[in-house]
């Protein structure tokens, strides 16, 4: 109880004993400091070369628009088929975790489909000029099912990949039909779930 007030009266009487103390403790945060940094560099150097590479945000099921960062990873870490460009219409193609490392196998392309997608076969006289590849609107009794992806295109026929919800409805009466080309940036939102 009594060092307390002899303690300040010591640095009333001597301001450099005060300072001393302050640099001390100052001196001993920064080594404390510039040891951690110094170990974090250490084992970041330990893994060797990074790549950047593009990473699931969230938790994402099949068919549904993907939200992606980019981050970098050290080479070990990163799987061989690893995304290293942002991928055009970033859809999940089966069930993504959140900070998963993307891969091709990953995200729908021109020429793959969400896990559990149905193909239909429709026909072609009711349909704009599509490559396999093209994001489509479904419509049918004059409103919009649903969106789908054209997978292959004939003179005839158009095969369509549709989610199994849509494919059910539109299923019964594939004559009626008609197909409509969605910009690719319409895409993704069509997709988005609640």
């Amino acid at each position: 109880m009594h060092l307390l007030p002899r303690l300040r009266l010591a640095f009333a009487r001597r301001p450099w004993l005060y300072w001393l103390v302050v640099g001390t403790c100052a001196l001993m945060v920064w080594q404390r400091l510039a040891a951690a940094s110094s170990a974090a560099a250490h084992a970041a150097h330990g893994w060797g070369a990074s790549r950047v590479v593009w990473v699931a945000e969230a938790d994402v099921e099949p068919g549904a628009a993907l939200p992606i960062t980019r981050r970098a990873y050290p080479l070990a870490m990163v799987p061989g088929a690893a995304l290293s460009e942002a991928p055009r219409t970033p859809i999940a193609a089966r069930h993504v975790v959140a900070g998963q490392i993307l891969t091709a196998d990953d995200v729908v392309g021109p020429a793959t489909l969400p896990a559990a997608w149905v193909v239909l076969s429709v026909p072609a006289e009711h349909s704009p000029h599509l490559v396999a590849g093209d994001p489509v609107g479904v419509f049918q009794s004059g409103r919009q099912a649903c969106a789908g992806r054209s997978t292959a295109v004939g003179t005839d026929r158009v095969e369509v990949g549709l989610p199994p919800d849509c494919a059910a409805t539109v299923s019964a009466d594939t004559a009626t039909i008609v197909l409509a080309r969605l910009s690719s940036a319409a895409y993704p939102r069509l997709h988005e779930r609640p």
